[in-house]
């Protein structure tokens, strides 16, 4: 136990010394005869017909189903193609070898061309041995070797309940890549190119438990849905009856006895776990003498000379690596053995405590509305918290007073700072915890995130993946990660998190072993090989990142509607006695009676003259805005409280009460007064109304209308009264078709190129209900990634990546002719909706994509008809996109995705967008103010610069009218060209230009060079 005043520090350092040392003994005494047990070997040499032999003896030969076999990339291998159908069905007499393996091991080489692209998709197996070809629904049980994250898994039920043990990488493309895993007892290990990759000594499945199994091939999944293994080769595939040893997997990787003795020799003198002074490092090993490349993780620490430098503060776990090389069938091949060492601080033997933080008023400053606090341990550091954007520190009971953080119900969180995590790089055993408390109506753990502490070397690990740590309330575990989720270790218990009342919660690492405490309690206990120390970047010393409820993937949520007390970082494991006994360390059980109790009778204290200062202040008239504001700092009847302001719209007033009017339309600001007494504090929202400048409303219903008609430079302006100014992006660029009859169109080219139609569009967009928008495009039929995510025709977006801040957009999208407009995300539960054709655009000639909001009705409009309707679109523009912060949508686009990633609409021109204030009707879009057919037609001709003026039908000398079943046409002379074309531009055959058989639809006649519209009815 350790005691609740004072604690020395223990270490397992015994238990580690003989961990590392069983890593390094040489393995010799074991056998290293690799025919010894060995029950299938395939070589791959030669095929018989269909048939490939099994070379062991034992007659588990295969049978080719596409696949071959020779010689490819210097070894003999099954040859796999693109096809998605090649394998190798090892037969169901393979079954009854399966049925008797309880040590075992599976060994070969892979080869995944660098052209391979779907290893990011399930299946992609090596081996597979399974009693059903849909396990997932049979549940009878599946092991398989994957190259999807170079992994054994195993499972005697299916695939969610399987037990791993692997990289989690996938294998390197274009190159040979050896992979070993055996099994002895429990314990499994994976080998990756002869090294120790990972170990899991909770493997408790064998094969033999799922018995004489069926369906037993290569490069086939036994789940339906599984991506076979292709563009790829398996070489030298064998299954042993027992674990081979470490020294018969660098054997199977080809390396001679020499060579192996050398490596197994490769040794560093001296205590490793206490290292003070410069390690001597052997530049060569062996009798022949072969060279010893050294590299170091933290050079800084320790060079690869093996100069020490002690740090100051904290013992510093380092990997030395090093690297020898031989030839192995003719090819330079490298081997590395992994040394982990600490180096002892000068400072060692501190108090374990690193950091507390309680939030006592003490430790608490408040400069310029920022809230500091500074962590309660004794340990010297300096370290100082900030409290983050609706996070605060809360005050409950009135009696017996605790200052908890509380963390909001948006994006709070408390930020450590830099310096605790130098300590985080220093961590192998350790413990972190917390008090915390969830509401009853709390949600959000559905959603991934809810951290309640990150210590991470990236603050977005989607786009810098170079791990963390992290304890999360959902999964009610810890995660250490090297690299991102698909590198990571985690222990958790995924019970359902305890909410309505204070519970405690605590992860301890003790040597390789890892423990999840809920209030006491060890709810989970496991393997966690991976430390804080092992995500020590090079060239780093720390963490840079290190937060109380906050995610470092940017699409996570972030803990809410939780508070949070007494957080502890110590270097030493604890128990369950330290956390919950009376008078263990932490009294973990007595300080939750007390912070229940204290919430029961004041859940939000806050000082009384504090409240009577906010219930009797006021503002005045808010209703008519047109000048700055006033806003008092201090409190008027008791000026001891402070006042604070915020804006939730500081463009249009800021928290000093300047103004500045909006132009369109007259828009309200929120002000919140925060008024504050030491660390009590207590809001008031006041609703001002700014007018907009006068003379600036906008009357017409076209909001805005790009034709690029009036381009100067790259300068383009709308051909609307408002005369908004876009800007031409990248290579998109403005272009004329036609001769006689000329169109300027935007040509978005084949790269990144875009429109940006500038910020004042998107300050009348957000604030319509009733809304029509639209604009004809013409995608080349040489543009291949039309299917691809992205390929939007128009954006208007508060943000510029919606992966990283999910502020609503509205988009126009040709990959499936869809509309979205949402508040945060393409995620429906969060309030996006959408309406969809399902289909992607025509390509090769002109169409127009358009697109009504009347009420909570939503129509897409193809070609000027309506296609697809939806009465269920409750998000207008005024209710999604105006947002606290924004004027309007900021990012308004022709041809660019507000998805970073996405593809940029290419090979496609695009012609009169425009955004009109109300809900045209049917007629207004087809014809009478669009005239999408016509146009269509119009600007078709043009792309194929016909000579010829095309003329409307007002100049006619021809009378065009709809009959039963066609079209009638007078004034014929006979002399005259007649051509017919449907909405789509389509041209149709005519056999009786005075009277042409037609179904119901929509058309243009085309006589000389006079068009008119004809509906059939």
């Amino acid at each position: 136990m350790i005691k609740k005043n004072y604690f020395l520090k223990v270490t397992e350092r015994i238990a580690f010394c003989l961990i590392v040392a069983a890593l390094f003994t040489p393995s010799f005494m074991y056998a290293q005869d690799l025919n010894a047990g060995l029950k299938l070997h395939y070589t791959f040499e030669t095929a018989t017909g269909k048939n490939v032999a099994d070379v062991s003896g034992n007659g588990y030969d295969g049978t080719l189903y596409g696949a071959t076999v020779g010689p490819s990339n210097g070894k003999n291998s099954l040859i796999l193609g693109t096809s998605g159908t090649d394998y190798l069905d090892m037969g169901a007499n393979t079954g009854n070898l399966i049925s008797t393996l309880t040590d075992f091991s599976m060994s070969c080489y892979v080869w995944v061309n660098s052209t391979n692209l779907i290893l990011g998709n399930n299946g992609n197996m090596i081996a597979s041995f399974s009693n059903s070809l849909d396990t997932g629904t049979d549940m009878n049980g599946v092991m398989f070797l994957t190259a999807k994250g170079s992994q054994y898994v195993v499972s005697s039920t299916y695939y969610t309940n399987a037990i791993y043990c692997g990289t989690g990488t996938n294998p390197a493309l274009g190159k040979w890549v050896q992979m070993t895993y055996t099994q002895s007892g429990t314990t499994g290990k994976f080998y990756q190119d002869g090294i120790l990759k990972f170990t899991n000594e909770q493997v408790t499945v064998t094969p033999s438990n799922l018995g004489a199994t069926q369906y037993n091939m290569l490069a086939k999944g036994s789940y339906k849905d599984d991506s076979f293994f292709q563009d790829a080769q398996i070489s030298d595939f064998r299954i042993y009856n027992r674990a081979v040893t470490p020294v018969e997997v660098l054997m199977l990787n080809g390396y001679s006895s020499d060579f192996i003795s050398a490596y197994n020799s490769l040794t560093i003198s001296g205590d490793l776990l206490e290292v003070t002074g410069n390690l001597s490092l052997p530049q060569t090993v062996g009798t022949s003498n072969i060279p010893v490349v050294w590299t170091s993780n933290l050079p800084l620490v320790v060079s690869t000379a093996g100069v020490v430098t002690r740090p100051d503060k904290y013992d510093a776990p380092v990997i030395l690596t090093a690297t020898i090389s031989d030839m192995v069938n003719g090819v330079s091949t490298s081997i590395s053995k992994v040394f982990n060492i600490i180096v002892k601080s000068t400072n060692s033997g501190n108090d374990p405590l690193v950091a507390q933080w309680d939030f006592a008023t003490d430790s608490i400053s408040i400069v310029n509305g920022v809230v500091k606090v500074k962590d309660e341990s004794q340990s010297g550091l300096g370290l100082e918290a900030t409290v983050m954007n609706d996070a605060r520190i809360r005050t409950i009971g009135s009696t017996t007073k605790y200052n908890v953080l509380d963390l909001g119900k948006g994006t709070g969180y408390l930020d450590m700072g830099t310096e605790i995590g130098k300590a985080v790089y220093s961590l192998t055993n350790y413990s972190m915890c917390a008090y915390y408390r969830t509401e009853n109506s709390y949600t959000g753990f559905g959603s991934n995130g809810n951290f309640i502490w990150t210590f991470s070397n990236t603050d977005n690990v989607d786009t810098t993946p170079t791990g963390y740590v992290f304890g999360s309330l959902k999964m009610q575990g810890q995660n250490v990660a090297l690299t991102n989720w698909n590198g990571a270790q985690e222990l958790a218990a995924w019970g359902t998190p305890l909410t309505g009342s204070w519970h405690h919660f605590a992860y301890v690492q003790k040597a390789d072993s890892g423990f999840v405490y809920i209030d006491g309690v060890a709810v989970k206990k496991g393997i966690m090989t991976n430390k804080p120390s092992s995500i020590a970047q090079a060239g780093k010393d720390g963490t840079l990142f290190n937060w109380l409820g906050r995610s470092p993937y940017t699409n996570d949520v972030y803990l809410r509607q939780t508070l949070l007390y007494d957080f502890r970082l110590l270097t030493v494991p604890l128990t369950s006695s330290d956390i919950t006994d009376t008078g263990g360390y932490l009294e973990a059980a007595d300080v939750i009676n007390n912070l229940n109790a204290a919430y029961e009778q004041d859940s939000d204290y806050v000082d009384p003259v504090v409240k009577e200062e906010m219930d009797n202040f006021k503002l005045g008239d808010l209703s008519n805005v047109t000048s700055n504001l006033i806003l008092p700092v201090k409190g008027t009847l008791h000026p001891t409280v402070n006042i604070s302001w915020k804006s939730n719209v500081p463009d249009l007033i800021s928290a000093s009460g300047v103004v500045k009017r909006p132009n369109y339309y007259t828009n309200n600001v929120t002000l919140t007064a925060t008024f504050s007494k030491g660390i009590q504090a207590i809001s008031k929202n006041f609703t001002a109304t700014v007018i907009m400048v006068d003379n600036t409303q906008i009357t017409s219903d076209l909001i805005a209308k790009y034709d690029f008609t009036s381009v100067t430079d790259s300068v383009v302006t709308d051909a609307s009264t408002n005369h908004f100014k876009g800007t031409l992006k990248n290579n998109a660029k403005v272009k004329t078709i036609g001769t006689s009859v000329k169109y300027t169109v935007l040509n978005l080219g084949d790269s990144i190129g875009y429109f940006d139609m500038g910020p004042e569009i998107g300050k009348v967009m957000s604030h319509l209900n009733d809304y029509t928008v639209g604009a004809f495009y013409r995608i080349d039929p040489t543009y291949t990634q039309l299917t691809s995510d992205g390929n939007f025709l128009w954006t208007l977006s508060n943000t510029k990546d919606v992966g990283v801040n999910p502020t609503g957009y509205l988009f126009g999208c040709l990959k499936d002719q869809s509309i979205s407009i949402t508040p945060t995300n393409w995620d429906g539960t969060k309030g996006e909706k959408h309406i969809s054709i399902a289909t992607a655009a025509a390509k090769g000639s002109w169409h127009h994509l358009g697109y009504k909001q009347s009420g909570n009705t939503g129509t897409i409009y193809i070609d000027g008809l309506p296609v697809m309707s939806s009465d269920t679109i409750t998000a207008t523009p005024s209710t999604t996109l105006l947002k606290d912060g924004f004027i309007g949508t900021l990012y308004n686009w022709i041809g660019r995705p507000a998805y970073v990633g996405n593809a940029y609409l290419r090979k496609t021109m695009v012609y009169d967008f425009r955004l009109y204030q109300n809900a045209l009707t049917d007629d207004q879009i087809l014809t009478s103010v669009l005239n999408i057919p016509a146009t269509i037609i119009a600007l078709n001709l043009a792309s194929t610069e016909t000579p010829n003026a095309v003329k409307s039908i007002m100049d006619s000398p021809f009378k065009v009218f709809s009959i039963v079943g066609g079209i009638k046409i007078l004034g014929l002379t006979g002399n005259e060209k007649v051509s017919l074309f449907d909405i789509s531009g389509r041209q149709l055959r005519v056999n009786n230009p005075i009277s042409i058989s037609a179904n119901a639809g929509v058309y243009i006649v085309k006589i000389n060079n006079y068009l008119s519209k004809v509906i059939v009815k």
